[in-house]
């Protein structure tokens, strides 16, 4: 298997608290999940204000509201039809709201709910992709991207 880290640049953005009344979706159906985000208009009324550049895994956020991560990628080489492409989240603090591809949401299985998560990406990618993951604080404890975000890469052959 090979892996890709996407570690730097990601962008951090904080959704208004206007917007914090509004339902956001449920990352397990993809038919309920907002409208995808734009950071530069406002979306199902949710708006995201002031993005900030930041690493993944993000070493620590004493910030409280919900963000969104956003991290733009292409599309890897040398790909060929037997390959299987996935999504790697290692880790996360807080609600997982959405994960989002070329602003169309992923459905993500309700038992991979936890620390890890990994989800087939094979038919969502292009040339150029943009990756947005939406996260909420869980309790007293701020949402953040505590593990590595990678994508990885499977021979069919084996």
């Amino acid at each position: 298997m090979h892996r890709i880290r996407l570690r730097y640049p990601w962008t951090k953005e904080l959704r208004s608290e206007r917007a914090a009344d509004q339902p956001l979706g449920d990352p397990r159906n993809p038919d309920d999940s907002p409208a995808p985000l734009d950071s530069h208009s406002k979306v199902n009324s949710q708006a995201v204000v002031g993005p900030q550049m930041v690493h993944v895994p993000e070493p620590d956020s004493q910030s409280l509201g919900e963000f969104v991560y956003t991290r733009k990628f292409n599309r890897p080489t040398g790909l060929d039809d037997a390959t299987r492409i996935f999504l790697s989240i290692a880790g996360w603090q807080g609600k997982l709201l959405v994960v989002a591809v070329n602003q169309s949401p992923l459905k993500v299985e309700s038992s991979a709910m936890g620390d890890r998560l990994r989800i087939p990406l094979e038919t969502s990618l292009q040339a150029h992709n943009e990756l947005r993951i939406v996260l909420a604080p869980d309790g007293s404890k701020p949402a953040r991207l505590s593990g590595e975000v990678q994508l990885e890469i499977e021979d069919g052959l084996r």
